[in-house]
């Protein structure tokens, strides 16, 4: 069985009230890196834009490695026990919970962490000897990559595995 994860909680970011604050105490727009850029930019890009441009009005929008704590997701995963206590170690630096389902031998788990966290877990967990565990982080990877996160993995390339999965490698052109 391969480890099944999905968002259940993703930043909820109040746009209105952060540019009002913004535009009240500094002296210059904290979106122009947004309103220069053509790239479609997901919220939490947004907001990293946001907080970069705070401190740097010339800031580039999108992702800035030193703020990607700011913003957390939890996921929802279900897994057979085994599989679990692997995904778990992959996740060490996260707050998680878990619990036994009414499925003999599955867990549950509720994992909660930054980006940054997701990204090393889910860099490790690729890497994973077991097929069934890469196979679980690389839906882990997928999810973000479908919410348009995909650039914080930008450093790395997808290195296809003979089962189907995949890992991700460090990129050294």
């Amino acid at each position: 069985m391969i480890p099944t994860s999905t968002f259940i909680v993703q930043p909820g970011i109040a746009f209105g009230i952060l540019l009002k604050a913004c535009d009240e105490v500094l002296d210059h727009k904290v979106t122009q890196g947004i309103d220069n850029t053509e790239k479609k930019l997901s919220d939490t890009e947004r907001f990293l834009s946001i907080l970069a441009a705070m401190r740097d009005v010339e800031a580039k929008a999108g992702l800035t490695p030193n703020l990607l704590t700011h913003v957390s997701f939890s996921v929802l995963t279900i897994s057979s026990e085994a599989d679990m206590m692997d995904i778990l170690e992959a996740c060490s630096t996260m707050a998680f919970t878990y619990a036994e389902t009414k499925m003999r031998g599955c867990l549950v788990a509720v994992i909660t962490g930054t980006i940054q966290q997701w990204r090393d877990a889910i860099v490790t967990g690729t890497q994973h000897s077991q097929a069934t565990i890469r196979g679980g982080f690389n839906q882990m990877h997928d999810l973000f990559v479908q919410v348009g996160l995909y650039q914080i993995w930008s450093d790395f390339e997808q290195k296809a595995q003979d089962d189907g999965s995949y890992t991700l490698i460090e990129y050294k052109p």
